[in-house]
């Protein structure tokens, strides 16, 4: 009887233990995903703020030498154009990249709160399963 009771012991473990294993991988990819999204978003931003960077500086070193009279020049106006372009296009995405990464972690909340309720119902079937599997042995 006791090595009956032992079998049952393992076998709830295992189940346990399959549903700790489980919940934390789904929980890693769900963070694995935003954190993604964020790095994604990020390197794209980092670009165009770099370039625009450089374009502000070559501005700059044009500007520094002759002042009011290098302004005016198509050249310069242009790189000057160009660099509140990038700017702009950073700025113009951030409430799109806001509303985007709102939805991705309500449906992340979404998943996990299913992946819990499932979790929950794993637990008790293993539970009512270790009950049934002890009171048979008797």
């Amino acid at each position: 009887t006791a090595q009956n009771n032992n079998q049952c012991w393992v076998t709830f473990d295992y189940r346990l233990q399959k549903i700790v294993h489980d919940t934390r991988k789904k929980a890693e990819e769900s963070t694995e995903v935003n954190t993604k999204y964020l790095k994604g978003y990020m390197v794209v931003a980092r670009i165009h703020l770099d370039r625009s960077s450089g374009l502000l500086r070559r501005y700059d070193r044009f500007v520094r030498g002759c002042r009011l009279t290098c302004q005016a020049t198509v050249r310069v106006s242009r790189i000057h154009r160009l660099a509140l372009e990038k700017i702009r296009r950073v700025r113009s995405d951030l409430p799109f990249v806001k509303r985007s990464y709102h939805d991705l972690l309500c449906r992340s909340r979404q998943e996990l709160r299913q992946f819990e309720r499932y979790a929950t119902i794993q637990t008790r079937r293993a539970v009512e399963d270790l009950r049934t599997c002890v009171d048979g042995r008797r």
